[in-house]
């Protein structure tokens, strides 16, 4: 092949002889690494026409799994097919009964939900300690008096002097 035929295929290698090319085998590699290995040269990718590779590399990137792009197309499509599902049981449960839109709005179906239930009341706070004795036995001033303070006021001791703060 001469020059002019190289030119013709230029993704032919430059060979003098096909019956050569055969004999020897692959074409040598070119050049070598520090290692001995040899180095081989990888051919490179073509890009789509009309796109730089950066569009090339964003849109590979955006779908690949596991990025949120790919999770939210995957989470809407179930929710997509779930809702389809859900639909086709309330149709088939429909014809089974032999229910129609009327008369389950006027079961009700359709009202809009209650309101719902206030929340319950802020429990009490703790009762504040109003009274204490020399062995940290406390009171708080309510309901019936303590056995401890009974004993002490009997005694002839005052309920002031018990008192805290």
């Amino acid at each position: 092949m001469d020059w002019q035929e190289a030119r013709a295929f230029p993704n032919r290698s430059l060979v003098l002889n096909d019956r050569l090319a055969d004999a020897a085998g692959p074409p040598p590699y070119i050049g070598s690494s520090k290692l001995g290995r040899p180095e081989v040269r990888r051919p490179l990718r073509r890009k789509p026409k009309g796109e730089s590779r950066a569009t090339t590399r964003g849109r590979r990137r955006c779908l690949t799994p596991g990025t949120k792009a790919t999770t939210a197309v995957t989470a809407a499509m179930t929710a997509k097919t779930e809702r389809a599902d859900a639909i086709r049981w309330i149709q088939a449960q429909m014809d089974d009964y032999g229910l129609t839109l009327e008369e389950l709005d006027a079961a009700g179906c359709f009202a809009p939900p209650p309101p719902p239930e206030p929340p319950p009341p802020p429990a009490p706070p703790p009762p504040v300690v109003c009274y204490r004795n020399a062995e940290g036995l406390t009171w708080d001033g309510q309901g019936e008096m303590p056995s401890w303070l009974k004993r002490a006021v009997n005694a002839g001791q005052s309920v002031e002097f018990f008192r805290v703060g």
